[in-house]
């Protein structure tokens, strides 16, 4: 599928209609009408990325719960869940102009159902010349609704402190393997070892095993491979493979290149 068919004209059109002071206007409207609702918000497959950012946007800015659902899926599961409602809820039907007729006809009739339920219902229409003036322009708007939303519930949209706290508790693979869990010195005759202090990050347990030219099934701790003269860091990418280090180190942090 070719999102872009005039990459130049169509990124120049984008820009120009995220620039509409109209988007803040129906951004703080909608915020208003989420306050004490959980946001269901339903597109079609078309848009269903969308929607799927607007869920993790609530999530992460406003600090709240809510969900997402395809067109036609939901009709054959979801809608049933309207007969017990349980919580307040506030649905967004995101409709793309050019969405199939049959969706749209589905978005109309399943709206109504929703509405005859005593749930309100937003429906929010994208238009657009491209269709990557639509996507960015219904993510754009995603955004904005999210960060109003935060500042009337008096939340601070930047942190993810619950996050940072359970990467942090995650244990490390270096607590869970038996010592020696990765035999260097086998591998790697002539390199120099700086024992690990107390690792909490095991970033490079995914990505340093398809990194090294050797075949193994155990990984090591967090580690940082230096090579004369200085140091490099080592990419997060399977298709690198870099040089036998001199000197492995284990810090507490490492940090990887994307």
């Amino acid at each position: 599928m070719h999102f872009i068919d005039n990459p130049v004209e169509d990124i120049k059109n984008t820009i120009k209609a995220l620039k509409n002071p109209k988007f803040k206007e129906r951004a703080q409207d909608l915020a208003e009408k989420l306050v004490e609702k959980i946001p269901l918000i339903y597109a079609s497959e078309r848009m269903g990325v969308v929607a799927y950012r607007w869920k993790t946007q609530f999530n992460e800015n406003a600090k709240i719960h809510a969900f997402c659902h395809v067109f036609p899926e939901l009709d054959h599961n979801e809608l049933v869940g309207y007969d017990n409602i349980k919580a307040g809820y506030h649905v967004i039907i995101i409709k793309d102009d050019d969405d199939y007729v049959k969706i749209k006809k589905r978005m109309d009739i399943t709206k109504r159902l929703i509405s005859e339920a005593g749930i309100n219902v937003t429906e929010m229409v994208i238009k657009g010349d491209c269709f990557l003036t639509k996507l960015f322009s219904a993510i754009y708007l995603g955004d904005l609704t999210s960060y109003y939303l935060a500042l009337k519930y008096g939340t601070d949209p930047t942190p993810v402190d619950v996050i940072e706290l359970l990467v942090i508790r995650i244990p490390t693979l270096l607590e869970l393997l038996p010592a020696p869990a990765w035999p260097v010195r086998e591998i790697f005759p002539s390199v120099e070892i700086t024992p690990p202090p107390l690792i909490k990050m095991p970033f490079l347990l995914l990505t340093l095993p398809k990194l090294l030219p050797v075949p193994f099934n155990v990984m090591a701790p967090d580690c940082e491979i230096t090579n004369p003269p200085g140091g490099t860091k080592i990419p997060a990418s399977p298709d690198i493979s870099p040089p036998i280090p001199t000197k492995l180190t284990f810090p507490l942090f490492v940090e990887i290149e994307p």
